[in-house]
């Protein structure tokens, strides 16, 4: 039941990432695509988040490898290596993108603003400090 009401949410989403303007959308300066693509993501975190914590306790397995997990993964990989150019660049992209992603997690998102009274502009600004290039 979780994914009949995520899926229309994260369709949209993708569907902006896909084929939306610049900079969440195809055709923007990477640093500025990848910050648009973390801020997006967490702001649809926020958003569903007691939907997602639910599907977070079904373990890791399907926190990482749902399609959708997938997806999300693999668009925040290539837009992390479009900053890094260079001979390393997708060895770091790798690492760095499996850094991050544990960081945008729902109950990491909701615990930091809910229990610990952190702004979510501060999450955002946290966030982008990681990928600070």
């Amino acid at each position: 039941m979780i994914h009949a009401i995520l899926a229309p949410r994260a369709a949209a989403l993708r569907k902006r990432v896909e084929q939306g303007p610049p900079p969440l959308g195809p055709g923007g300066a990477p640093v500025d695509t990848l910050h648009a693509y973390l801020d997006a993501l967490l702001e649809f975190v926020w958003a569903n988040r007691a939907l997602i914590r639910a599907l977070e306790e079904d373990g890791l397995e399907t926190y990482y490898t749902s399609p959708l997990s997938e997806f999300w993964i693999g668009e925040l990989a290539r837009r992390v290596a479009a900053t890094r150019p260079g001979g390393d660049a997708d060895a770091q992209a790798e690492y760095l993108t499996h850094v991050l992603f544990p960081a945008l997690r729902a109950n990491v998102v909701d615990y930091l603003v809910s229990a610990r009274g952190m702004p979510l502009s501060r999450v955002r600004d946290g966030l982008r400090s990681l990928v600070a290039v």
